[in-house]
């Protein structure tokens, strides 16, 4: 109908084909969530598929967060992606552990909780120089641990042989361990000398008192 039909009263309908536009389909299997957690990245979304990966990447479960149990349901309901964003206090902070060099006893070697928060003290570290070349190599050995009547349970462990403080060497001790470890980062002092031992086989025969703990999480 032209312009000039249209001009009387009724009802006229108008029907262009090539206007119509379809609306997809929204997944509803996607979740977003921004709260607290045990452990993990700050201020940043980070994708999970599965509720253990939530556990291992934010530590699952914490009575001080009702995102993790938000999650927890939305897998257990079906759910299949979920993009979660720790979020804290301005004022959170990582567990650390300083390791001093052998001969001047200074700074050489700062050991710190991968994330912000209270679960990095429950990290230990011990080193030993049973290398391949003792005076410019060392081993280092993580544990996380939780406590289980009344001792320590190791839940997680890492080990890393024949670091160096050199940092034109390939096994250079910050550069292997950050790349690679869950746990921790390594912050260089340097001072270029190698931590001073705690064991004598920290990664082959460890013992309980090789270990030293981080604090200040």
């Amino acid at each position: 109908e032209t312009i000039a039909e249209m001009i009387l009263p009724g009802t006229y309908i108008d029907v262009r084909a090539e206007g119509l536009i379809g609306v997809g389909g929204i997944s509803t299997g996607n979740l977003g969530v921004v709260g607290t957690a045990n452990r993990g990245p700050l201020n940043e979304a980070t994708r999970i598929t599965s509720f253990g990966e939530f556990e291992r990447v934010f530590g699952g479960l914490d009575q001080r967060s009702e995102a993790s149990y938000a999650i927890q349901q939305f897998y257990l309901n079906g759910g299949s992606v979920a993009w979660v964003v720790r979020v804290a206090a301005n004022n959170a902070d990582s567990a650390k552990l300083p390791l001093n060099g052998g001969s001047t006893g200074a700074l050489t070697l700062t050991v710190e909780a991968a994330s912000p928060g209270a679960w990095g003290e429950r990290l230990r570290v011990a080193v030993d120089h049973r290398t391949r070349n003792p005076i410019t190599h060392f081993n280092l050995a993580v544990r996380e641990v939780e406590i289980v009547s009344g001792r320590e349970q190791v839940v997680n462990s890492e080990s890393f042989r024949n670091l160096s403080m050199d940092q034109n060497d390939p096994r250079y001790a910050p550069g292997v361990v950050n790349d690679a470890s869950s746990l921790i980062l390594l912050v260089d002092g340097s001072l270029g000398e190698l931590p001073v031992s705690t064991g004598t086989d920290v990664i082959g025969d460890p013992q309980p008192g090789n270990f030293q703990a981080l604090t200040g999480g």
